[in-house]
């Protein structure tokens, strides 16, 4: 009976605040040329194609051709790199990269080494020759980024023309805006520029919470109410504003006005709580993929938690238990 009491509890908390044959093999062809215009566009990162993390050479000459025929934006940069060079210029890069990937939502932006900037030329790289002390370059940028992040992935292609290496880059953190070195870096066309602070405060405003209980179930409406949880919710109101309220008023209010009142729909739109409260069973769906459930803790000497399915109150709407 206790856990009953505490569910009660967070009632009244709430009421304060075409067919035909096709060729098969033309089917995988046109698959995976359209995951290579993904990749190249930032939309699919490079796990999907050759391997776990790796793409093989003619898979990487696709992707080149792909992000040279696109050209530079925000997301890509190309630098001839012919030699090597601080690893400052790759983790600016990173960070500018980075955080304009995250503002155009893309899953990964892209650093070209060994690619002429101006002429789109594949000039080749002599940048860290050494595997080994190329792929330590993740370390590196994961040392001086803060928060800490790395490359997804370091591809060599041996072109005909000459090496590229192809940086993988993934976007910022839904929140967090990327700094190399303590310096915040962005794109304004092909420039590597400082990231205003226009884009800083709409990379943190990301993660502004809202009340997820509050939205609005657009598919549902008042008949996915269970009518005893509903009569048990004016119940409820009635006693806890008694003072406010005749209790016959509140009983004869229409059911529109009684949740709108209570601040369990908004304007007669069904939301998340008015699901969760007064749902009935076969409404669990509209929930969908969030679990149906309600988590709560009981208080005393055990300091046990409890959690009950929604579907087990559902039967009868979630307050009627």
């Amino acid at each position: 009976m206790d856990h009953i009491k505490s569910m009660n509890m967070a009632l009244q908390s709430r009421f304060k605040s075409s067919s035909g044959y096709e060729d098969p093999e033309e089917d995988e062809k046109e698959e995976i040329s359209q995951r290579r215009r993904d990749i190249a566009s930032g939309h699919v990162i490079s796990s999907t194609m050759g391997g776990e993390n790796e793409m093989d050479q003619t898979e990487l000459r696709d992707l080149l051709t792909d992000l040279i025929n696109r050209w530079e934006c925000e997301t890509i940069e190309f630098k001839r790199a012919e030699s090597d060079f601080s690893t400052s210029e790759p983790g600016k890069y990173f960070s500018a990269l980075s955080n304009e990937s995250n503002l155009r939502n893309c899953d990964s932006a892209w650093l070209v080494f060994g690619v002429d900037d101006k002429t789109r030329e594949i000039t080749g790289t002599d940048y860290r020759q050494n595997h080994e002390r190329l792929q330590s370059l993740k370390m590196q940028i994961a040392v001086d980024t803060d928060p800490s992040i790395t490359l997804r992935n370091i591809h060599e292609l041996q072109h005909p023309d000459g090496r590229v290496i192809l940086f993988e880059i993934p976007p910022a953190p839904r929140g967090i805006p990327i700094a190399w070195k303590g310096h915040y870096y962005a794109r304004a066309g092909e420039s590597l520029t400082s990231l205003g602070l226009d884009k800083q405060d709409k990379i943190r405003q990301q993660t502004i919470r809202t009340d997820w209980t509050a939205e609005i179930i657009a598919e549902a409406t008042l008949e996915n109410l269970d009518a005893k949880a509903v009569q048990k919710a004016r119940e409820y109101f009635a006693e806890k504003y008694a003072n406010r309220f005749p209790s016959d008023e509140v009983m004869n209010w229409p059911l529109a006005t009684f949740l709108d009142r209570a601040k369990i729909t908004q304007q007669g739109h069904v939301t998340r709580t008015a699901l969760l409260l007064l749902g009935k069973q076969e409404s669990a769906y509209l929930l969908s993929p969030n679990p149906a459930q309600i988590t709560w803790k009981l208080d005393g000497p055990e300091n046990l938690y409890s959690r009950s399915l929604i579907t087990s109150h559902f039967q009868n709407g979630w307050i009627s238990t």
